[in-house]
């Protein structure tokens, strides 16, 4: 993206609030008796696409655009200092507030300067803002190094022990950030040929000390990150009884903080309580989940798209595990409109799962020819680019609408082709191998008399290989390949049967 395209992508990316309030900032800054910067932002913000040269003939009797490239940086940082100010309302409360009461140190005025010193340690504890209470603190230490009576009784060893642990609790969360990074990382490894050394590398992570510690003696943020790390353990694990009552916990420390927590935050915890309310079949509960998601007002580009991503792809889980078709289709038309709309934005593994759950949604109604369209937005990309579970449940619904449709020659070419590409890593695509001998043997069964007993066998199958690695059944993200044998067994469509196993 050029410089250009992105002061367009921040002015467009802006709320009504957030323009109003950059109007008002942008007059602290005219020049010449003019805001060129204002005129030039309101001309972008007309533009549906940027277009320079309308913009250069718009401006071209005005001195600025001689030096052009130059006053589009300008606008650009001066938008960017806008919304700094905008949205630091407490932070430049509480940074007022010390600077009160250095000013007041200096002048000797210390009893002063320690009441406005209260009132910032209050705010920051109160807005969890860690650093700015470890200053705090700092400051009330140099308060009684002044050795001049202080209307308190303060307990300078009770204030070192406080800004230690203040500057612990900061330590705390950066140790914890990278331990959930790296857990993060082995997750997205855990679905590939490495799962066995992953599931060795995230219990020596677990032996952490921070792990082993009471949470609640945490900081909020750093509960999150705790309670965070816990359900990535058990996610890699298939461990869903566990996962569940960390994801409580995780809500539990939400609700108790909603006002001080960002959000990002709520949507992250949310989104994680609604997929795990899911994977447990609770689907009351993540209905419920999922509707709280959809009351977080966003004022973000960042935001927006993360509600987006996660909204849609619960949206599709839940209407398909509670068989409500007509509500799928008007959710595919959206996320259709909104892939196009956030193309350059959204994370290509969302994008995966979007597109995946789009297809499989199509493939369990019936109407191959969309499921194969949709997983073909996959098959037809670099396949790189996506998590390895992903590609490898695309690729696995291809075979099935193949088999479907009954086009046995390209069935028959792919299935090849994917399993000399699963022959590399037979360990870590044990599972795939295992569905495509199945499916061939399926073929081979010309008599209808075999076919029963075939799928049977595929079945028994499939089903001691996922009792034996359980993490295998995340391949597919709306129904498992038990549930296409168990319709083929059994006569009952999949959507209905996908449906009829939720309630």
């Amino acid at each position: 993206m050029t410089p250009s395209e992105e002061l367009f992508q921040l002015i467009k990316s802006l709320t009504p609030n957030e323009k109003g309030y950059f109007k008002k900032f942008s007059k602290l800054h005219v020049r010449e008796g003019k805001n060129n910067y204002m005129r030039l932002f309101e001309a972008i913000d007309r533009q549906e696409r940027y277009d320079e040269r309308a913009l250069l003939r718009e401006f071209s009797n005005e001195q600025f655009v001689k030096q052009f490239p130059v006053a589009k940086n300008y606008l650009f940082n001066l938008i960017l200092k806008a919304l700094d100010v905008y949205h630091s309302e407490v932070d430049l409360e509480i940074g007022y507030l010390i600077h009160c009461s250095l000013m007041l140190m200096d002048k000797a005025m210390y009893d002063s300067a320690y009441k406005y010193l209260k009132k910032a340690k209050a705010m920051a504890i109160e807005n969890s803002k860690l650093s700015y209470l470890n200053k705090i603190l700092h400051h009330e230490l140099q308060l009684l190094r002044n050795d001049v009576p202080v209307k308190l009784e303060w307990h300078r060893e009770a204030l070192y022990r406080e800004r230690i642990e203040s500057a612990n609790q900061i330590l705390y969360i950066v140790e914890l950030q990278n331990l959930n990074d790296r857990m993060q990382l082995e997750f997205n490894k855990s679905f590939g040929a490495g799962r066995k050394s992953v599931l060795k590398d995230i219990e020596q992570m677990m032996k952490h000390p921070l792990m082993k510690s009471d949470p609640a003696r945490l900081s909020i943020y750093a509960q999150v990150e705790f309670w965070s790390i816990k359900m990535y353990y058990h996610t890699i694990r298939s461990e869903s009884q566990q996962l569940f009552k960390c994801s409580l916990q995780l809500v539990s420390v939400l609700n108790k903080y909603w006002d001080v927590l960002n959000t990002r935050t709520k949507i992250m915890i949310l989104q994680n309580h609604c997929t795990t309310c899911m994977m447990s079949d609770r689907m009351d509960l993540a209905t419920e989940t999922l509707e709280k998601l959809r009351s977080i007002h966003t004022t973000e580009a960042g935001d927006n798209l993360a509600v987006f991503q996660f909204v849609r792809l619960h949206e599709l889980h839940i209407f398909m595990k509670t068989g409500q078709y007509e509500k799928s289709r008007s959710v595919i038309d959206n996320i259709e409109k909104e892939l196009g709309r956030y193309e350059d934005k959204i994370q290509n593994n969302y994008r995966g799962f979007l597109i995946s759950a789009v297809a499989m949604t199509y493939f369990a109604n019936g109407q191959h020819k969309e499921a194969l369209r949709w997983a073909g937005m996959v098959l037809n990309s670099k396949l790189s680019d996506y998590r390895s579970d992903i590609v490898a449940g695309v690729k696995l619904l291809e075979m099935l609408i193949f088999y479907e449709t009954g086009k046995i020659d390209l069935f028959d070419s792919k299935l090849r082709s994917y399993e000399r590409q699963c022959n590399k890593h037979r360990e870590g695509h044990a599972f795939e191998l295992l569905v495509l001998a199945r499916l061939r043997n399926l073929l081979r069964q010309n008599k209808p008399d075999n076919f029963g007993p075939a799928l049977k066998r595929f079945r028994d199958d499939v089903a001691a290989h996922l009792k034996k690695f359980p993490a295998d059944r995340n391949v597919f993200y709306d129904f498992d390949i038990l549930q296409w044998i168990d319709s083929k067994l059994t006569g009952v469509p999949l959507n209905e049967l996908i449906a009829g196993k939720a309630r």
